[in-house]
């Protein structure tokens, strides 16, 4: 007999179809990323032969013509009738299988194949059938997978699986189940979240069928095809049967205009109900469905103001689902998990059992208590599943503990939510230290004192508990439980802290008021929640502890989380009291002679010498400051030494006996400065997580940074954070706490990169507030404060302005203001002179992005002779070329292997998605370049296999440059030891660090070798000469693989690499681009860097601008009140990062606030940065150009900020030489008249001298 279990709703995984899903090829196939998420498609779509037939109805096509993605359901939409012919997985490579027959399968219109992968897992499935009474055998899986003579993590048993299939498929009722379709990817949102795309009613679902056999032979293995045909109720032309999401038309927007986000219209699936949309089908509660909807309607609404349409029809129908879902969900959805956090066996079925036969507005708790006392009353088979003490337990409950287990079960929490908040001593375990009466104070709580949790209950799960519509069955909410309003402070608390996650989430610390009151107005909860300043004004008491008052600077209200609040006042007080110490380590060191140590002999002649000397110099008076303060900041870009100078440090403390403990917020920025100070004594390096976990101060579950009261890893000795700018305020705040006594406390980064995922930017405010203590130009050393501003990435031998381009277009997007010699470099890069550290090449689609890598390869490496040579790319990566083969060997004493040399060369760009992104690009490279690889990893000789099987969802092969994506402990590695020059022995760490890259090189079978080949082996450039062995578990096919395809990466995942050349593709327009993403990107390289660009190039200039800040747009209050300055277009940006005029024009420096202000007063109309074309056909951007219509006059005017530096100054008189051959010249020339201040030597501006030269123009 069937098991029939209780009404839910679907969810249906599809891929992106850029025709919306109506049963054609895609209309821009290569251009189609998103859908090579699911492996199935990655795997098989073959580009060539769906641009042939791009934009053909399906029923057009031979069935060897039909793309991948019709079996992931993308023709759902589809008008007509689609017959799909099924192939077993196993049938081509199983000789207990070999018997299969395709097998037809009819999709009616409006149709999706729904399949339940996690009913289907082995290892869930005998879990499954016991929770719901299914049948189901165990031993039959054994006896299946003897007969098939290889292991299966899935269901093999024909009778197992078609029994699961109906149970599941039982729940799903036509006209009374809604579908929910969602995709894992589309191309219009970056956030790696699950993105609903349509609902509508289920009106029909198919029955099971079984697969075809060849019929004279036997059949050792017989199968269930899992896939059921759903039929379901949206139209196109019609909103009485649901809707699809209007994403097509957002992207349509897009196109047209490149101002518009197309992610404004995205709707994510709600967390809450994440593993719901994450097994391709699955089922919905009745909760889950309301969020769902709630979360469509809310996007409908986003949609209707941003796209100027109407969605009225389509809210209407999701509203009037969502009365009927109330009705459906009762008051006490949570039943099941209240009565398995109690430890009933079985829960869910005892609920369903119980609540089935009851009237809708029943309390169930009575039935429970009797069917306990009495299991016969439900049925024979319960006599056994439920003892006498569970019966006794519920009956002599205390009354609070009662009254919670009755609240829990009112909401729609998961039974391990609903355990971790019922068992005490499991709630104490898991941090949540509130008593049952404080919960059932404040139901609320429930989620406040859970979110920091895995898998927390949500805000709006317990909203909808507490919060009920009047159309549902309803028992009311006791006291004092019971809210008093929809206002009730309780909720406002429990919300407002529900935003400033989601702004942590963002990277805020610090939420205005305003804001607060906007974001929880517009919160998907029913009913609304119409909160505003005057009630937030009047409840601020009843907000703490969680929410804290702030302000911003002009005095206007403020919030925070209390964490963000401890933190603060944490960092705060460290750095000043250190950095304010009167008494300051007294430090007697040859710091030249240590510096030489770590350098090459100084040359005493030439340009280049001179740099040296000046890099030395500032080196040197670096050193001395951070080797007296007890904190401090060291801040440079890539090449400047900061690396250098740590080591030339580090060796110091280590002869006079004080230990460093040198910490990083990745595993690659670890592994990385653990490389460059090897040597050194008494310094060990680990990554924050590493320092912490030891301590609890680190959650892995989690990945959450917090206090703890546990004592703290070190005493005394020095502590170091290498890269810095990546280190959020949790983090910052959690190593103080887990550090007693330290001599000295040095951050060390660039600032100007990209801020840290997470919240805040504690560097960056941290910088800002010791740098007013620097005096004068150069060099930039003040209290507690070094910057090294001379680059020492000179290349010998070379042009000395050539070889700086490169640096130069790091430079624009610094921040500041550029100097002479940036600007002249952009100036005649943009003309088209030729440099041999840059190159520019522009595209115009994105499917013309990996065509142009493969002509720039060629032309970039000596050892790739033509756009189809596998050989010759493998040999760039490291490989040996023997005759027609490529091999990929480790690193051994004498040579480096292919994991060092994997980062000979580097492919970035910001996004995943489309032609552009990562995606698409990795899978081109590998199915061109490795073609051959591929081929040999699918044979299967006689004798056996020679390389592994392709593995994970990307196929990886031997071989391939891959990239770890998680830190994590790693057992398997060979050797256990390996030489490093003549006296130095590593040991292998056992570890692989996020983002560590390296290259397959194994395993590899030679001739006469006698083992089995079964796994990766990958080295990585930071650990050469250690094979780590990846086998299956790590490489799911389906699945979260630890190892992805690396010959692109993201801008974001580079961060803190350095690579021999980088190929930076830069779409444009991309919401993603921003002044510190670009500054990343074109600082990753060490001898060559070749952008790709999507347009002009001189449009890439306008991200220079503060208006393109990332960093600026946090809002923090570490040192300062945040000052949030509308720099229009819906910007926000802190004042105190950026540098705005009177007219609101931002510039780069205060000096040029002081000019373009008294230009202002003055009346007098200016461009800032304008280009202007010299007579040798070059371009340069002058500070102000000021053009008078009346007169016909144009003025140039020129602030110089550093003419204190030789090369600064050098550069300036190129620049004037170069204006007056151009007609520009002091006192007027043939084209314009050239006005030129300066800084004086500390740095400052003479207001009286800009005030005089205003007036001699005005």
């Amino acid at each position: 007999m069937t098991t029939r279990l209780p009404l839910r709703h679907l969810s249906i995984r599809v891929p992106w179809h850029d025709a919306g899903w109506n049963g054609t090829i895609c209309a821009d196939p290569g251009n189609n990323a998103s859908c090579l998420r699911l492996p199935n498609i990655h795997d098989r779509r073959e580009d060539a032969v769906e641009i042939k037939f791009r934009g053909r109805r399906l029923d057009e096509l031979q069935p060897a013509e039909l793309p991948p993605c019709l079996a992931e359901r993308a023709a759902f939409m589809a008008n007509f009738p689609i017959t799909r012919h099924v192939r077993h997985p196993y049938s081509a490579t199983s000789e207990a299988h070999r018997h299969y027959r395709p097998t037809p399968v009819d999709v009616p219109p409006f149709s999706a194949e729904a399949v339940p992968f996690r009913w289907m897992r082995r290892e869930d499935a005998a879990r499954l059938a016991g929770d719901f009474d299914i049948v189901y055998r165990d031993e039959a899986e054994d006896a299946a997978r003897q007969t098939m003579g290889f292991e299966s993590a899935w269901v093999q048993d024909r009778e197992n699986q078609s029994n699961l299939l109906d149970a599941f498929f039982s729940a799903v009722e036509p006209e009374r189940s809604l579908a929910f379709f969602y995709a894992k990817e589309v191309p219009h949102t970056e956030q790696r979240r699950r993105v609903l795309v349509g609902v509508g009613w289920v009106t029909g679902c198919g029955h099971g069928v079984e697969y075809r056999y060849e019929p004279s032979a036997e059949h050792p293995t017989r199968s269930m095809i899992w896939e059921r045909v759903v039929n379901h109720s949206i139209r196109p032309d019609n909103r009485e049967g649901g809707f699809l999401l209007p994403y097509h038309a957002a992207l349509g927007r897009a196109a047209e205009d490149p101002d518009f986000n197309p992610e404004d219209v995205v709707v994510f699936a709600p967390d809450e109900a994440f593993e719901q949309f994450s097994y391709a089908s699955e089922h919905l509660t009745h909760d889950q469905a309301i969020a769902s909807l709630l979360a469509m309607v809310e996007g409908l609404q986003r949609a209707g103001a941003v796209l100027g349409s109407s969605f009225e029809e389509q809210i209407r129908w999701a509203q009037a689902r969502l009365g009927e879902l109330w009705k459906l969900r009762g008051p006490f959805p949570g039943l099941g998990a209240a009565l398995g956090a109690l430890g009933v066996d079985h829960p869910d079925l005892l609920a369903y059992r119980i609540t089935e036969s009851l009237p809708a507005a029943q309390d169930p708790w009575p039935a429970v208590q009797a069917a306990l006392d009495d299991p016969a009353s439900l049925g024979p088979e319960w006599v056994g599943r439920v003892g006498p003490t569970i019966a006794h337990k519920l009956g002599s409950l205390a009354p609070e503990r009662r009254a919670l287990l009755h609240l829990i079960s009112r909401l729609d929490a998961t039974s391990e939510q609903a355990e971790r908040l019922f068992v005490r001593e499991i709630r104490s375990k898991a941090g949540i230290d509130v008593d049952d009466a404080a919960l059932l104070g404040n139901p609320y709580l429930l989620y406040e004192a859970d979110r920091l949790n895995e898998k927390p209950i949500s805000v709006t799960t317990v909203d909808r508990g507490v919060y009920p519509p009047s159309e549902s069955p309803r028992l009311k909410l006791p006291s004092p439980s019971a809210m008093s309003e929809p206002q009730d402070p309780r909720r406002v608390r429990a919300l407002s802290v529900a935003v400033l996650e989601d702004a942590a989430e963002r990277g805020h610390t610090v939420m205005p008021q305003d804001d607060i009151v906007s974001a929880v107005r517009e919160m998907a909860v029913a009913p609304p929640c119409p909160i505003d300043g005057d009630l937030l004004g009047g409840i601020v008491d009843k907000l703490e502890p969680a929410v804290r008052q702030a302000q911003l600077d002009n005095g206007a209200p403020a919030f925070q989380l209390d964490r963000f609040r401890d933190a603060r006042d944490k960092i705060r007080n460290e750095v000043t009291k250190r950095s304010n110490a009167a008494k300051r380590h007294s430090v007697e060191a040859d710091w030249h002679l240590l510096l030489d140590a770590q350098l090459s002999p100084l040359e005493r002649d030439g340009a280049l010498a001179q740099d040296e000397a000046r890099a030395r110099e500032e080196k040197i008076a670096a050193l001395q400051e951070l080797a007296e303060a007890r904190f401090s900041v060291l801040i440079g870009s890539a090449g400047t030494g900061k690396t250098t100078l740590l080591a030339a440090l580090c060796t110091h403390l280590a002869e006079h006996g004080t230990g460093v403990t040198l910490l990083a917020p990745t595993g690659k920025a670890r592994v990385q400065a653990e490389r460059r100070l090897r040597g050194i004594p008494r310094v060990q390096a680990l990554t924050i997580a590493q320092f912490l976990v030891q301590h609890g101060r680190y959650v892995p579950r989690t990945g959450r940074y917090c206090r703890s009261r546990r004592p703290p890893a070190i005493t005394g000795g020095n502590l170091i954070i290498d890269e810095a700018s990546m280190v959020t305020e949790e983090q910052l705040d959690a190593v103080l706490d887990n550090v007693r006594q330290s001599e000295r406390i040095i951050l060390v980064g660039d600032p100007r990169q990209l801020p840290p995922i997470g919240a805040g930017r504690p560097f960056v405010d941290i910088v800002e507030h010791l740098k007013d203590g620097v005096v004068g130009e150069w060099p930039r050393i003040g209290p507690s404060y070094a910057e090294l501003v001379t680059p020492m990435r000179q290349r010998e031998g070379s042009d000395p302005r050539s070889s700086r381009y490169d640096l130069a277009l790091g430079s624009w997007f610094s921040g500041e203001a550029p100097t002479p010699e940036v600007e002249e470099a952009w100036g005649e890069l943009l003309s088209g002179r030729s440099s041999d550290t840059v190159r520019f090449e522009q595209w115009d689609t994105p499917t013309d992005v990996f065509d142009l890598v493969c002509h720039l390869l060629p032309d970039e490496f000596d050892e790739i002779e033509d756009i189809d040579d596998q050989a010759g790319f493998g040999a760039s990566l490291g490989g040996v070329c023997s005759g027609i083969y490529v091999y990929f060997n480790e690193s051994r004493e004498e040579s480096d292997g292919a994991g060092p040399k994997s980062e000979n060369w580097q492919i970035l760009s910001p996004i995943h998605a489309t032609g552009a992104g990562v995606a698409e690009i990795n899978r081109a490279v590998h199915l061109r370049y490795r073609a051959d690889l591929i081929a040999s990893a699918r044979e299967i000789p006689r004798w056996g296999r020679k390389v592994p099987k392709p593995m994970g969802p990307e196929g990886i092969v031997y071989g391939d440059k891959v990239m770890n994506n998680r830190n994590h402990g790693h057992d398997d590695v060979w050797p256990p030891d390996a030489s490093h020059g003549e006296n130095e022995h590593i040991t292998a760490a056992k570890y692989v660090a996020n983002g560590e890259i390296g290259m397959v090189v194994g395993q590899f079978k030679r001739r006469g070798q006698k083992f089995t080949v079964r796994k990766l082996e990958v080295e990585f450039s930071t650990q050469p000469g250690f094979k780590y062995g990846f086998g299956g578990r790590w490489l799911p096919r389906d699945g979260d693989a630890i190892l992805e395809l690396a010959y692109a990466i993201t801008i974001h995942k580079s961060q803190g690499s350095e690579f021999g050349k980088t190929f930076v593709v830069i779409p444009n327009p991309c919401a993603l681009l921003s002044r510190e993403l670009l500054y990343t990107a074109l600082t990753r390289h060490r001898e060559r860097v070749i952008v790709l660009h999507q347009g002009p190039l001189e449009e890439l200039l306008a991200y220079g601008s503060d208006r393109h800040s990332e960093t600026a747009r946090r809002l923090t209050n570490l040192f300062r009140d945040p000052q949030p300055q509308d720099v229009g277009d819906g910007r926000f940006l802190e004042a105190n990062l950026i540098h705005r005029t009177t007219n609101g024009t931002l510039v780069r420096s205060k000096s040029e606030v002081i000019v373009a202000n008294e230009l202002s007063a003055a009346d007098i109309d200016f461009a800032y940065e304008k280009g202007f074309q010299g007579h040798d056909g070059t371009l340069r951007y002058p500070d102000f150009t000021i053009e008078s219509a009346a007169t016909g006059e144009t003025l140039i005017w020129e602030h110089l900020g550093m003419l204190s530096d030789p090369r600064y100054a050098q550069a300036w008189e190129r620049k004037r030489e170069w204006y007056a051959n151009s007609g520009v010249e002091e006192g007027g020339g043939e084209r314009a008249t050239l006005i030129v201040t300066e800084d004086d030597s500390n740095g400052g501006i003479d207001s009286a001298a800009v005030q005089a030269k205003v007036r001699e123009i005005a």
